[in-house]
């Protein structure tokens, strides 16, 4: 039988006084509903205020399609309220995309449902509970009689910080020659505030462009999107690579051919954009040739204020970029140094609008494995098999020793208490 499981593990020692025996979880909850069990897959898990435990998951539907299932648990495990959600179609298999809590404590559910149409995705909708487990709303998003409204090629949900639901939603228009953003707004009671298209974003299927990848970010009302494109017509090994700024009257495109080196940039589908107060754009992106990292910041008009790499001698792996509470902008990573074999450690770098490195911290036998980035700017990495929690100092606050592998999700609850979402056989 495969369960959902849920396992909060607690600091058993002081921060002083660290054991090398293995910790045993203190509580465990586990829950699967009917016989054809392959269908109950845990997906994410989120920690409200209360320290309550919100888990989203897959149950069966019958014995082939799913519904999704949502279940609150309080700090002791014990259940206080759960949901199934299912769209109603022909065919009905749905499935989480991502989950948001709000400062209230409702929770978002973005997930898609496929139909007889559907070859791979569906339509889109959201659902949002209350904390009490109420269904306050649920939205379909795509017209199940319009057969365009399947098979998303892009989909993207976050709430912004005045509490409204953003949700990007693009697919290939008929002819496959380009793809189609939708962006919707939607506020806390439901209702879609602010939606629009546009199909002149990116190319798609083209014989002219090839080997395209994108992302889109969100910051101060913009949307912006990280584009590489293989130009067929130019030059068969040519690639092209833009930063677009986007809402719903205007494109402003930005060309990056002419500032990076467009012969290490395979790994530019793993850049990283973040945007500050004054609208400032900063790409990181990783180099496969080098083993560093590029990090480019444009001004709010598409203008080069630097273009830097990372420090000589260090290999680096980009996990998390922020603008930390100084107003600077700051990379977790993974770095070691290019001419010892030892291992790869937790590296934070802090840069001053100029692109001077003021802050390089690092935090010693330890290597990122999984990370999680919290409002008050602690980090929980999980590493080696054990998981540390830092300060924004990268200063050990806390140590969780054990060996905790195949997990769908973990979250940290408070200073002590580590929830772990699982999938399992049993």
């Amino acid at each position: 039988m495969k369960k959902i499981t849920l396992i909060i593990f607690l600091l058993l020692f002081t921060f002083n006084s660290y054991s090398q025996d293995y910790i045993e979880p203190s509580l465990k909850a586990s829950f699967a509903l009917n016989s054809h069990t392959n269908r109950d897959v845990a997906y994410f898990s989120v920690i409200d205020s209360n320290e309550n435990i919100i888990s989203i998951a897959t149950t069966e539907r019958d014995s082939s399609f799913t519904d999704i299932l949502t279940t609150k648990l309080d700090s002791n495990l014990n259940q206080l309220w759960q949901k199934r959600f299912s769209l109603e179609n022909d065919l009905s298999y749905d499935i989480p995309l991502n989950s948001v809590l709000d400062a209230n404590n409702n929770i978002y559910i973005t997930g898609r449902s496929a139909t007889k149409q559907s070859s791979q995705n569906g339509l889109l909708f959201v659902i949002k509970y209350d904390s009490e487990g109420n269904e306050l709303w649920n939205l379909n998003l795509d017209d199940y009689n319009d057969s365009e409204s399947d098979d998303y090629i892009y989909q993207n949900s976050f709430l912004d910080e005045n509490g409204f639901l953003h949700i990007i939603h693009a697919k290939s228009n008929q002819t496959n020659t380009a793809a189609r953003f939708h962006f919707f707004t939607i506020d806390e009671n439901g209702n879609i505030t602010t939606s629009f298209y546009r199909e002149d974003i990116v190319d798609f299927y083209n014989s002219d462009f090839t080997g395209i990848s994108y992302e889109v970010f969100f910051k101060n009302n913009e949307y912006y999107l990280r584009y590489r494109r293989h130009n067929l017509t130019s030059n068969p090994t040519f690639y092209e690579h833009f930063i677009k700024k986007i809402n719903s009257t205007s494109i402003e495109t930005y060309s990056l051919n002419p500032i990076i080196d467009t012969n290490d940039t395979s790994l530019f589908y793993k850049g990283i954009i973040e945007v500050d107060d004054t609208s400032n754009i900063y790409l990181t992106y990783p180099l496969e040739d080098s083993n560093k990292f590029q990090l480019l910041k444009l001004d709010n008009s598409g203008t080069l204020i630097f273009n830097i790499q990372s420090p000589a001698n260090y290999d680096k792996d980009i996990f998390a970029v922020n603008i930390n509470s100084n107003g600077n902008l700051s990379i977790l990573c993974n770095s070691k140094s290019s001419s010892s074999a030892e291992s790869k450690t937790l590296n934070l770098l802090e840069y001053d609008d100029s692109g001077n490195i003021i802050t390089d911290l690092n935090a010693s036998s330890t290597f990122i494995d999984g990370l999680k980035y919290y409002s008050d700017n602690s980090i929980l990495v999980y590493s080696n098999g054990n998981f540390k929690l830092f300060d924004q100092s990268l200063n050990l606050t806390n140590e969780f020793l054990g060996s905790y592998n195949n997990f769908n999700d973990f979250n940290l609850m408070n200073n002590s208490n580590i929830a772990i979402f699982r999938t399992t056989f049993s």
